[in-house]
């Protein structure tokens, strides 16, 4: 399912799964290693090049991958679509990384301060990260270091726009997290250790809020519950 690209092969990235929208204009990738056991059962990409997400079994044990790109002007409806997405795929490991164009402490995240502004695109996004649990790896590691990953020459300013996440329930599987220096780019790369996903353990199950706004899953829970009474 993944594509096939000789250059990457060449580095030992035997599968590519990626969601593109028009030249220089949007883009993300997932590539795996060649020795990098998983079992991939499905994958879905955004026709406007905002996210790609593959899941699949890692030792046997249910794993999803995305990486995603969040536009300024498609912040609410880029989480509303990857949400869908992520109900759809089967229950397990969540590893979310990729451009999110938000900061969720703008005091420690950005170099000008919060300046006693209140942005809806921070809020799309903390919003959207308590709905499904998640947390920022980063910062679970980094809690008092100021550190950013962007840099915007147009502004002058510096912040922390990019971002590995993962549910609450999976970070104790985390060894360390870090940004790595920058090359070319206006961006840092940023790395994450996880040496807990191949193991079987299962984890403590907990319903996913953001089946509840999912109207029709509502009402099919509102039936359930008058039939049962």
């Amino acid at each position: 399912m993944g594509t096939k690209c000789p250059f990457l092969g060449r580095y030992g990235y035997d599968r590519v799964y990626h969601a593109g929208f028009s030249r220089g204009s949007r883009g993300v990738a997932i590539l795996l290693r060649r020795s990098f056991p998983l079992v991939v059962l499905g994958a879905r990409s955004d026709p406007l090049g905002r996210y790609v997400v593959i899941w699949g079994l890692l030792n046997g044990r249910a794993c999803s991958f995305a990486c995603i790109y969040v536009p300024q002007q498609l912040h609410s409806s880029t989480f509303r679509d990857l949400g869908k997405v992520l109900l759809g795929i089967p229950p397990g490991a969540l590893v979310i990384g990729g451009d999110c164009n938000a900061l969720l402490n703008r005091e420690m995240d950005s170099s000008a301060g919060s300046r006693g502004q209140t942005y809806t695109t921070d809020k799309h996004f903390a919003d959207w990260m308590t709905s499904l649990g998640l947390c920022d790896i980063w910062r679970v590691w980094n809690p008092q270091v100021r550190q950013y990953t962007h840099t915007s020459a147009a502004h002058h300013t510096h912040s922390r726009i990019d971002y590995f996440l993962m549910p609450a329930t999976e970070v104790h599987t985390t060894t360390g997290s870090r940004i790595l220096p920058r090359g070319i780019s206006d961006h840092s790369p940023v790395l994450v250790s996880v040496g807990g996903l191949a193991t079987a353990n299962r984890p403590m199950w907990r319903l996913n809020a953001w089946h509840l706004r999912d109207k029709g899953f509502v009402d099919m829970l509102k039936g359930e519950i008058r039939h049962y009474f």
